[in-house]
């Protein structure tokens, strides 16, 4: 998959994509899994100083069959892994602003995918 292919798989969910495209989606023929509730997980909320104890400004959000990373500051990543998720398994990624502090993990979400 490409650069471009990947981004866009991660802006639009593959929900969005089939309604967007005005396909019909066949009727499921298994049920399907309960919607977990929504789930906030703080990833960092430091600052741009280097801390040992805080990571800079990275957000964990599940919400349905979605985890969105809303921002991926340094540290962000590892605090991501902790927390027990793929990197994999992450459907959607939001940047508040582009900062260092705000999306210099991203490049580790790309490449670990």
């Amino acid at each position: 998959m490409n650069r471009r292919d990947f981004i866009a798989t991660l802006a639009v969910s593959p929900a969005a994509a089939v309604t967007a495209a005005g396909v019909q989606q066949p009727a499921p023929t298994s049920p399907l899994p309960q919607p977990r509730p929504l789930t906030i997980t703080l990833l960092g909320t430091g600052t741009p100083a280097p801390s040992m104890e805080r990571q800079s400004s990275g957000y964990l959000i599940e919400v349905g069959t979605d985890l969105i990373v809303w921002d991926h500051g340094p540290g962000a990543h590892h605090r991501l892994i902790e927390s027990g998720h793929r990197t994999i398994d992450v459907t959607h990624a939001f940047f508040t602003h582009l900062h260092y502090d705000h999306c210099m993990d991203y490049g580790r979400l790309v490449l670990q995918r």
